[in-house]
């Protein structure tokens, strides 16, 4: 679980968990957005660094307490361990109100993490989420509309469908 924004971006009240897979580990996405990093560097926008391309499964938009931080990392942990890790095709980027993203596709496997991060999170007392989209839409950010300095901490990696084993996709804060 990692912490993303800083107060001055647009959730300034967090730190607010993020469910993360972590994308900078595949040097061909790497390639893919820092060919884009050229192209966006030039207006005012806040290109993600690659050390910290990812794709966000699941937002959690309110401070939770430690206790909750140790329940929702239990449950994370649980819940995600039987999804088997998926494939996606990353492309095409397009441009929307708050950022510029690159699709990701097919998002069935995305949307299974989605639900088993939303089952965990909402097992948590006291964490409320946002009402679930009609159909959960996998990406990628590049760019986001606001320009600033990103800093996130790690607090536990595991690999899917191996509750013991570290490596790129993240649950995050």
């Amino acid at each position: 679980m990692e912490r993303f924004f800083h107060s001055g971006r647009l959730w300034g009240e967090g730190p607010y968990p993020h469910f993360l897979i972590l994308l900078n580990e595949h040097p061909a996405y790497r390639a893919y957005a820092e060919a884009h990093h050229g192209l966006l560097s030039g207006y005012p926008l806040g290109v993600v660094p690659a050390q910290w391309l990812h794709s966000t499964i699941l937002g959690i938009h309110q401070r939770v307490s430690p206790d909750q931080m140790e329940l929702l990392r239990c449950a994370a942990r649980t819940e995600l361990s039987a999804v088997a890790p998926c494939e996606v095709q990353l492309g095409p980027v397009w441009p929307g109100v708050t950022a510029i993203t690159a699709a990701m596709y097919p998002e069935d496997g995305l949307a299974v993490l989605n639900a088993r991060a939303r089952a965990a999170a909402e097992s948590v007392p006291g964490i409320t989420l946002r009402p679930p989209e009609p159909r959960f839409w996998g990406h990628s950010t590049l760019a986001y509309a606001l320009a600033g300095y990103y800093t996130w901490d790690v607090v536990e990696e595991f690999r899917l469908g191996s509750a013991g084993t570290s490596s790129g996709y993240t649950t995050a804060a």
